[in-house]
């Protein structure tokens, strides 16, 4: 006699299989998600990111513009007024110009040119214009220091440029850096007082130049 086995013995036997796969299914999902690293990718770190580069890429690529070296006769140099007295104490500190090269100054058009009463002028003279005397003496016994200055504590350097003509003569004084009208005012007047200079030479033809001078003002306690 044939023996046949029910469909529901059959689930009944094979439930114990079924049970047996969905656990391991379940745990090999759970050890997924434990091991499952998650990346946050926000968006202030993306521009911290940026912001970094482009600093780096700044530094990288900007350059320095080289100074230009603008030759001048620089003469005075500090001057000094104690608060406390009337005596003045003048730095004697002098600053020659560099001595002229002719392969680097060479006399072209663009050196030599005429102003209006067709005097020959040169930015760089191959003999420069020279003070007639002591110019730091001068200044120490010429320069006043203004009282309203002192009174509010008004200090620092005035930039004086003048043309010293072909006959010596002092000319077209200018403030091109100044401090305070008080203190540009003193200089320009000092400046007007000086007498004639010894004038530049090109060869042997005296020529008009150009002259700066920085003049330094200090208020000092002794």
């Amino acid at each position: 006699m044939e023996i046949k086995k029910s469909k529901k013995a059959e689930i009944e036997s094979s439930r114990g299989i079924f049970l047996l796969i969905g656990l391991v299914t379940t745990l090999t999902f759970t050890l997924l998600a434990f091991e499952w690293k998650s990346y946050d990718l926000k968006s202030s770190d993306f521009s911290a990111t940026n912001v970094n580069f482009e600093k780096d890429f700044i530094q990288n690529t900007l350059r320095e513009k080289p100074k230009v070296k603008i030759p001048s006769i620089v003469l005075a140099d500090k001057f000094i007024l104690s608060k406390n007295s009337k005596s003045h104490d003048f730095r004697n500190d002098v600053l020659l110009p560099d001595a002229w090269d002719p392969d680097v100054y060479m006399d072209t058009a663009d050196n030599y040119k005429y102003d209006m009463e067709f005097e020959p002028f040169y930015e760089f003279p191959q003999i420069q214009c020279e003070f007639t005397g002591d110019i730091n003496q001068f200044l120490s016994e010429n320069i006043i220091y203004p009282q309203l200055a002192v009174k509010n504590n008004i200090q620092g350097t005035v930039y004086v440029q003048f043309v010293v003509g072909a006959t010596g003569k002092i000319r077209d004084i200018k403030i091109i850096r100044g401090v305070h009208s008080i203190l540009d005012d003193e200089s320009r007047r000092v400046i007007e007082k000086m007498p004639n200079w010894k004038p530049a030479q090109q060869g042997a033809t005296k020529v008009a130049t150009t002259v700066r001078v920085p003049i330094k003002f200090y208020l000092k306690d002794f």
